[in-house]
C-alpha cells in the first residue's frame, strides 16, 4: 500500500471516464484528477486503499500534446464536468474505453464495444442544470468537486445560453429569492419549453413577487414553480425516443 505523503514523478498513459489520469508507482495504480495521457508529473499520494491510491498533482515535467484549455474557467474547482482540458474525439475514445475495460472486468473480453455515439456539438447540448443555493452568498450555484462548497456562477458551456442568463437573473435578486428560503434550482428544456424550479426549505407564504419578475423577464418559459406553488397551468412534456412524458 502506497504511503500517504509519498512523492514520486511518473507518466500518465491513459485516463479514466471521470477526468483522472492513471499512473502506477512500484505496481500500485494511481489516479491522478487532472492528468492527461502524455503528461509527466511530479505526483504526492492524497489516500490510498488496498488497491490503488489517489494523488496530487504537484507540477508537471512535461505537459501532453493532447491536453487543451478547457473553455470553462470553473473547470478545475467545479464537479460539473471533467473532461473539459481534453480534445472531443480524445473525450469519446476515452467513453469507449471505458466500456471495454467494464466487458473486460466481467470475463466479456470477447465483446468489443462500438465507437461512442455522440453529438455533433461539445457544448450546450444539456437539457437540464441542477444547482444548489448557498445562503452566505445568496447565489445559486454549481459546488466544488467533493465538497459542498457553493462556488459563484459565472455560466456554464455545457447548458444553453438561456439556462445561464435564468441563473444570473436570479442570483442579481438576492432580495426577493433570499426570504423565500430556496435550497435549490433546477432549469430544463424539454418539447414544451423552458421550465425553472426553485426548491425551498417550506412552502413560501407568498413568492408572486419573484414569479413575477421571472416571468417578466423570460416570457417563453411555460412552466416557473417555487416549491409548491405552480404558477402556470401548461404541463412541461417532452417526446425522447418516440416516447411522450
Amino acid at each position: 500500500m502506497e504511503r500517504i505523503g509519498t512523492v514520486f514523478t511518473a507518466d500518465c498513459a491513459e485516463m479514466n471516464e471521470m477526468g483522472a489520469g492513471i499512473v502506477r508507482n512500484e505496481g500500485m495504480v494511481v489516479f491522478v484528477p487532472g492528468l492527461v495521457p502524455g503528461d509527466r508529473a511530479e505526483i504526492e499520494i492524497v489516500s490510498a486503499e488496498k488497491n490503488y491510491a489517489v494523488g496530487k498533482c504537484l507540477m508537471f515535467v512535461c505537459r501532453s500534446p493532447d491536453r487543451i484549455q478547457p473553455r470553462c474557467p470553473e473547470e478545475e474547482r467545479c464537479g460539473g464536468c471533467t473532461l473539459g482540458h481534453i480534445p472531443y474525439d480524445m473525450e469519446n475514445q476515452i467513453k469507449q474505453n471505458t466500456v471495454r475495460s467494464a466487458f473486460r472486468r466481467a470475463g466479456l473480453k470477447e465483446i468489443s464495444p462500438e465507437e461512442t455515439v455522440y453529438g455533433e456539438n461539445r457544448y450546450g447540448y444539456r437539457n437540464k442544470m441542477t444547482l444548489r443555493y448557498d445562503p452566505a452568498s445568496r447565489c445559486f450555484g454549481y459546488c466544488r468537486e467533493g465538497s459542498d462548497e457553493v462556488l459563484s456562477f459565472r455560466g456554464c458551456p455545457l447548458c444553453p445560453d438561456r439556462f445561464s442568463e435564468i441563473v444570473l437573473f436570479l442570483n442579481g435578486q438576492p432580495d426577493l429569492t433570499a426570504p423565500l428560503r430556496p435550497t435549490g434550482l433546477c432549469v430544463r428544456s424539454g418539447s414544451e419549453g423552458l421550465s425553472l424550479s426553485i426548491r425551498t426549505e417550506s412552502d413560501p407564504e407568498d413568492p408572486s413577487a419573484l414569479l413575477n419578475a421571472v416571468r417578466e423577464a423570460f416570457p417563453d418559459a411555460v412552466l416557473i414553480s417555487v416549491s409548491g406553488s405552480v404558477q402556470d397551468a401548461a404541463p412541461v412534456r417532452d417526446r425522447i425516443a418516440g416516447l411522450e412524458m
